[in-house]
């Protein structure tokens, strides 16, 4: 059973699986852009966006679920057909993944996405080296999703680290030197194949005696199809969602205006990313708990004030400072582009951050069918609005994103009411007074700072650290992060650094 500082520990190192690729993307991309050219660069994010969902159906979170279920229980035996049939299921949809992208790759490219002649030929291309990458990612994501079964989050996190550390220097370098984005994909196929590799080997190793492949029984196979059948549900969802919209706006916008929207997207994606690293711990915590309310209550509480300390702060400052941001990480003729998509989707990342708590409780709950009735209302909502809202451009995409994704969000109180018999409205009114007080002197304090220096990187992060150090201090003697909190915060820092 997790401890409060074993949980917290597993999500510092949950964070670092954020931390290094976020600094290292933030680094490369207006390189990447700018060697690329924003056309170029908008595929290239066109078909990463493609490999992100379409195919990546989630089959290891099946793996972390009954891994860290039956792990050090009598039922451990299970664990090997449970792993043997999420390698099977990876490679029939992986394999799928080629064959459909294979065949439908001219038509995607010509058809639906619609883009410009000169780029007709390597986006193909692209998409027949994307299905390459979606299949090494699944079984990249299974042998991932074991190690977080494990809790050996540190283990996970340098993996992931050297992958991504090896993926960002790889790319930077390709574009650097004039390659297109066929050859920047290619590396990326290459490096997540050896990062699998790297996974199955330390999976093995950690459950030397569990059998892999020793067979697969109707029990195991049936538990590992139902459970991932809410997940592949939302995953196809999403898939005809970033189609609609990435699609759109390449064939009416042009794929340079695709560039500013997923650009100033990334912020967001950033910040979920981040929110997610600190999550990873959650489903496998809740599995090992399934039966017991006040323990599942008390990680659910600490790790929505966590999130939502996280992504008010963030929130607040792009809210009053993305203009000066994305002026000095892309340039001034970038941000007058991108600033009000950027403020847009930040919002839209952050009530999806939020309720990503209640989102990962679900699926180490068992009941990712859930996830996939709020996927549902989300994505009905989200394209309504799109196909509305076409003459307003990238802003009324990112708001029609913003209005739909918002259900994510509300979806919390109807798991609170499911899982705990009630809504604790207590809990969110006190915590939001919090934190709104401490948003809004941030705030206040930025806007000033801003005024006063001069426009630059010392300057930009010297206010952003006061106003950080003003909104800590406002929490920290509010009572926000209460004393046990503290002491496992403070407990698990020394165990990660000594």
């Amino acid at each position: 059973m997790q401890t409060g500082t074993n949980v917290i520990r597993n999500i510092s190192f949950g964070a670092l699986t954020w931390v290094g690729p976020m600094a290292l993307s933030l680094i490369a991309t207006p390189y990447i852009v700018g060697a690329l050219g924003l056309a170029s660069y908008g595929i290239y994010a066109l078909v990463l966006g493609i490999i992100s969902y379409s195919f990546n159906f989630g089959v290891g979170r099946a793996a972390t679920k009954y891994v860290a279920e039956y792990q050090g229980t009598d039922e451990r035996a299970k664990i090997g057909p449970i792993v043997a049939s999420s390698f099977v299921l990876s490679l029939g949809l992986g394999a799928f993944a080629v064959v459909a992208i294979g065949l439908l790759a001219p038509w995607l490219v010509n058809d639906v996405l619609g883009i410009e002649a000169q780029y007709r030929t390597s986006a193909i291309t692209a998409l027949y080296i994307a299905s390459g990458v979606i299949i090494v990612t699944l079984l990249n994501q299974l042998f991932g999703s074991i190690l977080q079964g494990l809790h050996r989050f540190d283990l996970y996190s340098k993996l992931f680290n050297l992958s991504n550390l090896a993926v960002v220097v790889g790319n930077l370098a390709l574009a650097l030197s004039g390659y297109d984005l066929t050859a920047l994909l290619a590396w990326n196929l290459g490096v997540l194949a050896v990062s699998a590799v790297l996974n199955a080997a330390a999976s093995k190793r950690l459950l030397s005696d569990v059998p892999f492949f020793s067979g697969i029984d109707r029990s195991s196979l049936k538990k590992v199809l139902f459970y991932t059948s809410g997940v592949v549900g939302y995953q196809l969802l999403g898939n005809v969602l970033l189609l609609f919209e990435r699609g759109y706006i390449t064939r009416v916008l042009g794929s340079d205006q695709l560039t500013y929207y997923v650009v100033a997207m990334a912020i967001g994606l950033y910040l979920h990313g981040f929110s997610t690293s600190l999550l990873l711990a959650i489903a496998p915590v809740a599995s090992e708990q399934t039966g017991d309310k006040e323990r599942l209550k008390k990680l659910y509480d600490r790790s929505t004030k966590l999130i939502a300390m996280i992504v008010v702060f963030v929130t607040a400052v792009l809210l009053v400072s993305g203009g000066e941001f994305l002026t000095l990480w892309m340039g001034t003729e970038f941000a007058s582009e991108a600033t009000s998509i950027l403020k847009v989707h930040t919002v839209t990342f952050a009530l999806l951050s939020i309720g990503g708590v209640a989102w990962f409780m679900r699926e180490g709950l068992g009941v990712p069918k859930h996830n996939l009735i709020v996927s549902g209302i989300c994505f009905v909502i989200t394209l309504s609005l799109m196909l509305s809202t076409t003459a307003y451009g990238n802003i009324g995409m990112a708001l029609s994103r913003l209005a739909g994704f918002s259900v994510m969000f509300f979806s919390v109180f109807a798991f609170e009411r499911w899982l705990f018999g009630k809504v604790d409205f207590g809990f969110w009114l006190g915590n939001s007074f919090k934190l709104l007080i401490a948003a809004v002197l941030l705030a206040l304090l930025l806007f000033f700072l801003l005024q006063m220096l001069p426009l630059g990187w010392p300057g930009y992060i010297a206010a952003v650290a006061c106003g950080g150090i003003l909104y800590c201090g406002i929490l920290w003697f509010s009572g926000y992060v209460d004393a046990s909190e503290r002491s496992a915060i403070f407990n698990a820092v020394r165990s990660i650094t000594t």
